[in-house]
């Protein structure tokens, strides 16, 4: 659970005496609140909210005066007296009734409440009834399955959002929209769903806020509610055992209802024969197996929707790859991956989301194979040339990406494709051998990063004439290019967005004299 606060004046002089002793105390090494524990802990007793504390914390949960609504001043006053003067009870209970206008609403939920939630002087097991029924009171199976799932992690273990509700999405727990955009705002809400009503932790700053945990007094409730029937086996999530290098060819043999399979981070240099059986299969998380170098045939893998081979060390696009007719998300960031064979691409032409490595003898075989992809909605690679990109970017005019990373030019063994935020729409040009105006280069408008590193044929960033067409560009960068002696002029001919740009990073250009130059007006 998140640090806690303690609220109110009078209740944090009553403990805070007690709190100095325990600082003080050489053989103390972590103070926590009643009802945190754990070991070598001396635990203080948090007392109960003075009624006008509670009172206060209650209107500021609620976001509004229920006390002087007449039809629900009497219902509010019993939630009141039924959060037992303790603060996450309040912050619980009013997450459920904070949402409800009408007055029925109130009446509904207060009476489920009431079967629910049984007085007791025990703060502890207050606090777990209270949540308890929290859990009870989710509206939509997709909220429980999604509490239950982060009960699979360890404890206190952060979960990243964005893999969170990529799990939520493989397990069909968010059933398929017409967008994976859609699919990702759906698993956002859930979420936050489940953080306001105290299920799940999220953090508050940019970082922790990409990251959720369940709370240990939800793990309770959940292991309390699970059935002791065991089902057939349709998820399996090995992540992370770096230890497991060697597994059973039969180990999977009498899994024939695996659905969702999770071997990211593991040991293992090749795939147990029994994996290549599995029909009903529909997600294969394969990540950051380093060992992995080669995979056998996957054609009978042909529900699988999710092939995840991002960091493996397979040097070839495996066997079977293009019966694959249902799939949706394909990783082929591979760091040893030679190409893509011609025409896989278009039998699998449902594809969402696709990355392929950019190391240089890993270009996508064929820029007209990914235009084929017109369900296309993420993509990041790599073109070696300059019109194959041009002729890739205007077949994307007509239909929008949710974003894109697209490297152009010539790469050496390094730059795997990194993680990228689901709006980013960036563009990289390295080595390129680009023509002071040349018209040939053609961005998207809705462009939002631009980087340019080691072109050393340029002079500014008016010798791109196709970023004068930009309506969206938020960061602008340049970095080891020799020709550049100022970063725009002002003229009639370079008309670049300047007013929209937020970031503009320059590094290492040894000719730069200027940032910006005024071009002399032409001699009549």
């Amino acid at each position: 659970m998140s640090t806690p606060t303690l609220i109110g004046e009078s209740t944090t002089e009553r403990v805070k005496e007690e709190i100095w002793a325990c600082v003080l105390d050489d053989d103390v090494r972590k103070i926590g609140l009643y009802g945190m524990g754990g070991m070598s802990c001396k635990d203080i007793k948090m007392e109960f909210l003075s009624k006008e504390e509670l009172r206060k914390l209650f209107l500021d949960k609620m976001g509004r005066d229920v006390f002087n609504i007449p039809n629900l001043k009497q219902m509010a006053e019993e939630v009141l007296e039924r959060c037992a003067q303790l603060a996450l009870a309040i912050v619980t209970i009013v997450a459920s009734f904070k949402p409800l206008i009408k007055d029925f609403e109130w009446k509904d939920t207060l009476q489920e409440f009431r079967k629910s939630v049984i007085r007791t002087n025990d703060g502890e097991k207050q606090v777990l009834k209270t949540l308890e029924s929290s859990y009870d009171q989710l509206k939509g199976v997709e909220l429980n399955q999604c509490l239950l799932l982060c009960a699979l992690f360890p404890k206190d273990f952060k979960i990243y959002k964005q893999e969170l509700i990529e799990n939520l999405i493989d397990e069909g727990i968010i059933e398929r929209m017409k967008s994976r955009q859609e699919e990702f705002d759906k698993g956002y809400s859930i979420l936050r769903k489940l953080e306001n009503a105290c299920l799940l932790e999220g953090g508050n700053d940019f970082y922790e806020g990409m990251f959720v945990k369940i709370h240990d007094l939800g793990i309770s409730i959940i292991h309390s509610n699970v059935s002791t029937r065991y089902p057939k086996l349709s998820t399996l999530l090995l992540h992370g055992n770096r230890s497991l290098k060697n597994v059973s060819d039969s180990f999977f043999e009498h899994l024939d209802g695996l659905k969702v399979l999770d071997l990211s981070y593991i040991g293992i240099e090749s795939l147990p024969n029994s994996v290549y059986s599995l029909e009903k299969l529909t997600t294969l998380r394969l990540r950051g197996c380093g060992e992995l170098k080669q995979a056998s045939s996957l054609a009978k893998l042909t529900t699988l929707r999710k092939l995840d081979l991002r960091q493996t060390r397979i040097i070839e696009v495996p066997d079977g790859l293009e019966m694959l007719v249902n799939l949706i998300f394909l990783d082929l960031n591979m760091p040893k991956l030679k190409v893509v064979p011609l025409g896989i691409l278009p039998k699998i032409s449902h594809l969402q989301y696709l990355t392929v490595y950019w190391h240089l003898k890993a270009t996508v075989a064929d820029e007209e194979d990914i235009t084929s992809l017109k369900e296309l909605e993420t993509f990041a690679g790599h073109f070696d040339d300059v019109d194959k990109f041009s002729m890739y970017i205007r077949s994307l005019e007509s239909r929008r990406l949710a974003c894109y990373q697209i490297r152009l030019g010539m790469w050496g063994d390094g730059g795997e494709l990194t993680t990228f935020n689901l709006a980013s729409k960036r563009v990289i040009l390295q080595n390129c051998n680009l023509r002071r105006g040349d018209e040939s280069l053609v961005l998207l408008n809705d462009t939002q990063f631009f980087e340019i590193n080691r072109c050393h044929d340029l002079r500014s960033l008016c010798d791109v004439p196709s970023l004068n067409h930009t309506s969206e560009l938020q960061c602008v960068s340049l970095s080891q290019c020799e020709g550049i002696e100022h970063v725009l002029s002002f003229s009639s001919s370079c008309t670049l967005p300047l007013l929209q740009i937020e970031k503009l990073e320059l590094w290492f250009l040894e000719n730069l004299c200027v940032l910006f130059k005024k071009e002399k007006a032409a001699l009549a």
